[in-house]
């Protein structure tokens, strides 16, 4: 029986299978999806309009959330809305039913408070309540609510605590519980950046040579650093980069792994 059981564990499926050919082409996908943006984006001429095209026929929420982004970032809240509307009405699990929840509500925030000319860097205990109700689950909002914290000198990161008496699986991390990870992830935001910029990445497979790499549209490194985890958020801050366009990438040794862009803007 052990034997049959061993031997079982060797054998992929063909759901197993297919899944993970479904995993290795969205991957490449994915991959092809940046580097085309990328190629529009260093374009002479302005193809805002080729990237929100090209971004909106990808049927992937994270593309969808850069082209709502894209639309705020033109004036055009309108059509922002549209699709922040459209990705509401999809299929989503209760985590990303959540997550975009959380994503519009705290828009609709950041759009008052830009009416009402609010220093984000001087909030009232009111204001900073609202925030901190957004840091309680892990989502890109979440990041965004931390960092305009971190700017009123309010640092919501805990240290890890540990108990003794527990067996090593039961150890825990206090506020923060790490996610499963099922495909490659690399979020950056607020895009476009002024003084920071988050990046929450995550990738599937373990390595020793995993590094963040941030370069200009010339192709000039202007960060680089070795990263210690398989999934983290990173603050960098960015006040003394030139405005501009950015490309952040992240790579497996000399193989890129995920890469997406920003704009920095005062």
């Amino acid at each position: 029986m052990r034997n049959q059981i061993n031997q079982g564990l060797t054998v992929i499926s063909e759901k197993e299978q297919m899944e993970l050919e479904v995993s290795t082409y969205k991957r490449e996908r994915d991959i092809a999806i940046n580097q085309a943006v990328q190629l529009l984006s260093s374009d002479t001429i302005d193809r805002t309009a080729d990237m929100l095209d090209f971004l909106s026929d990808t049927e992937n929420i994270q593309y969808e959330y850069r082209v709502a982004e894209a639309y705020d970032v033109l004036g055009s809240t309108g059509k922002s809305e549209s699709v922040l509307t459209a990705i509401g009405n999809m299929e989503l699990t209760e985590s990303e039913a959540q997550a975009h929840s959380d994503y519009v509500s705290f828009r609709q925030l950041m759009q008052a408070w830009d009416a009402e000319n609010k220093n984000l860097s001087a909030l009232s205990e009111s204001d900073i309540e609202t925030l901190q109700g957004y840091t309680e689950r892990a989502n890109i909002t979440a990041g965004d609510a931390n960092a305009l914290l971190k700017l009123n000198g309010i640092d919501t990161y805990k240290e890890p605590v540990y108990f003794p008496d527990e067996v090593e699986t039961q150890l825990r991390l206090i506020q923060y519980t790490e996610e499963e990870v099922s495909e490659d992830r690399l979020l950056l935001y607020p895009n476009p950046a002024n003084e920071y910029l988050i990046i929450d990445y995550a990738i599937t497979k373990g390595s020793k040579d995993i590094s963040l790499v941030i370069t200009n549209t010339n192709g000039q490194i202007v960060h680089n650093e070795s990263l210690d985890y398989v999934q983290d958020e990173l603050v960098i801050i960015t006040d003394k980069f030139p405005t501009g366009q950015y490309f952040c990438t992240l790579y497996d040794k000399d193989s890129i792994i995920k890469t997406d862009k920003f704009l920095l803007v005062r």
